[in-house]
């Protein structure tokens, strides 16, 4: 939207170049920082492995999040055998997604983030400034939507920036 001389607000469209049959925008896109919020799922894999094939392209970096709600007994200090398999986890799945862009030489950064999971990427993604998120389709939640996991249902309504959903 833009405004106008007499302050109405009017849609900006695209100008559009007519190139053999098929119409291509002008406008070229740059993306620089890619992040892709991980879970240890094949899903989140997946859209990692999709978030590599963008930034090989784009010459762009990978930002991978990991955002969890720890239980309370951990929030106080106190040892937990499930908080220690979950921090396991998070390491283990930030370590391979580190291994996939060391070997594709994507720049990579982790971030392991407490708190609800749906704000908390969308947070990450404006701290971080980056260009476009990259989700999986589903995750491990035991309760999911029909079509979208809830995560990336979230994600896609609360982002400012494109989101690509990876099945």
């Amino acid at each position: 939207m833009v405004k106008t001389k007499n302050h109405l607000k009017t849609q900006v469209k695209p100008k559009l170049k007519k190139t053999g049959g098929t119409r291509k925008i002008k406008k070229t896109i740059t993306i620089k920082k890619i992040l892709v919020p991980l879970d240890g799922s094949k899903y989140s894999f997946h859209a990692l492995d999709v978030a590599i094939s963008l930034s090989s392209h784009y010459s762009s970096s990978i930002i991978a999040v990991y955002v969890f709600d720890l239980p309370i007994s951990l929030e106080f200090g106190v040892i937990d055998p499930v908080g220690e398999r979950l921090k396991k986890k998070i390491l283990g799945a930030m370590k391979t997604a580190k291994l996939r862009c060391e070997e594709q030489n994507i720049p990579f950064k982790s971030i392991m983030v407490h708190g609800k999971v749906e704000p908390g990427i969308i947070d990450v993604s404006k701290k971080e400034k980056c260009d476009v998120i990259v989700v999986g389709k589903r995750g491990k939640s035991s309760v999911s939507e029909i079509f979208l996991g809830s995560v990336s249902h979230y994600v896609i309504h609360h982002s400012k920036i494109p989101v690509i959903i990876v099945k």
